[in-house]
């Protein structure tokens, strides 16, 4: 809806706009999560001891709602989407967590992007000819393969040393 919104009232829109929409929309969708559990949380909870939010989380028998909160947040979210406009001179890329997208074909990279698109060769398929090329259009948020990622979590956390652990969030994420 807030694509179609933006697309009415600006026909052809920066490419920009595009970006800020996506990563307003990635961001707000992630952030919707963490919500939904401090929305279930009793406002004090940081005050509570390790058994006393054990007994809040376990809400199973009473439907669950907190322990379902705990469990998305727990889990974490992938998402991506791509976008390409009419006349093919913009891609888009989107993603959270660790999915990612690629283009096979690197003709039709070349013929659409400039070279200041940063692109990374992956790995090509076996027995593919010369001129068939794989190429990633985006990064995973993993703090175990993107040390970029690991940075973000640990400035965001400075005071959480567990906040990458295994190089994973949290150690599980």
């Amino acid at each position: 809806r807030g694509l179609e919104e933006l697309l009415v009232h600006k026909p052809d829109p920066d490419p920009h706009d595009i970006s800020d929409f996506l990563q307003t929309a990635f961001e707000s969708f992630d952030k919707s999560m963490v919500d939904d559990l401090f929305s279930v949380l009793p406002s004090n909870y940081e005050t509570l001891s390790d058994e006393e939010l054990r007994k809040i989380i376990n809400d199973q028998h009473l439907g669950g709602a907190v322990y379902n909160a705990c469990i998305r947040c727990m889990r974490g979210s992938t998402a991506i989407v791509t976008l390409i406009n009419p006349e093919k001179s913009h891609l888009w890329v989107a993603n959270l967590g660790d999915c990612q997208a690629g283009v096979y074909d690197y003709r039709f990279i070349l013929q659409s992007f400039t070279e200041a698109t940063p692109l990374v060769l992956a790995e090509s398929f076996v027995d593919a000819p010369d001129d068939f090329k794989t190429y990633l259009l985006s990064t995973p948020h993993n703090p175990r393969v993107c040390e970029r990622e690991m940075k973000r979590i640990k400035s965001e956390h400075p005071e959480e040393p567990a906040a990458v652990a295994d190089g994973r969030v949290l150690g599980v994420l």
